[in-house]
């Protein structure tokens, strides 16, 4: 299987798993984090591997720290109302 193929599956794993997070809904406590989390998760994915990304390690770490900080400033608004 190649890499691109694994990569496919890991998104299509995050996606079914945000989907099943939303049906269960949680509290907002929970569902914010959560859905935040996963899609970290498929955004660094997507960085890494279709923009390739990780063969630039700088710009790979600065997406991730400047992605991270977006996601932490929704989590937190998204909490505070």
């Amino acid at each position: 299987m190649t890499r691109i193929t694994q990569v496919w599956i890991g998104l299509l794993l995050l996606t079914g798993a945000t989907v099943l997070l939303a049906e269960l809904a949680p509290p907002r406590a929970v569902l914010v984090p959560g859905a935040l989390i996963l899609a970290y998760g498929k955004a660094r994915l997507i960085l890494g591997e279709y923009l390739e990304l990780r063969q630039a390690p700088g710009w790979f770490l600065g997406a991730r720290r400047g992605l991270a900080g977006v996601m932490v400033l929704f989590a937190v608004l998204a909490l505070a109302g």
